[in-house]
């Protein structure tokens, strides 16, 4: 088994399973600034039903709290729906393309990533924390 070599600060932003969950570095801090640039670029803009296909980069309206996230589109599920995971949080949705724009190129830095740890993974670290 490989030896974890470096550490991280990190805070976790979404979790499948207990094996399997995203998270954001901390010292990539500018995810509120990306966020910022994108709730008041996609405001300003008007929606108008673009066409998306799988593997898309958008920035899409979460319905919680109605503000424009970074996503990928996973699939279409019908004309004007959409099923999507919010790419900073890992969380998924099914949307309509009206709630969608194209992410813009200079906001495609600092996506989160997902870790998978194996059962033997995740019985060495419940050891470790005894």
């Amino acid at each position: 088994m490989a030896e974890i070599q470096d550490e991280e600060d990190v805070f976790i932003t979404h979790v499948e399973d207990p094996w399997t969950f995203y998270c954001q570095l901390e010292r990539c801090a500018d995810l509120n600034s990306i966020l910022e640039i994108l709730n008041n670029r996609t405001q300003a803009e008007k929606l108008c039903g673009q066409l998306f296909q799988a593997g898309d980069l958008i920035s899409a309206v979460y319905s919680e709290d109605s503000l424009w996230y970074r996503a990928v589109v996973k699939q279409k599920t019908c004309d004007n729906l959409i099923s999507i995971q919010y790419i900073d949080y890992g969380n998924t949705s099914v949307i309509n393309v009206d709630q969608a724009h194209r992410l813009p190129e200079d906001l495609w830095t600092s996506m989160q990533k997902k870790y998978s740890l194996g059962r033997e993974s995740s019985a060495l670290l419940h050891q470790e924390n005894k």
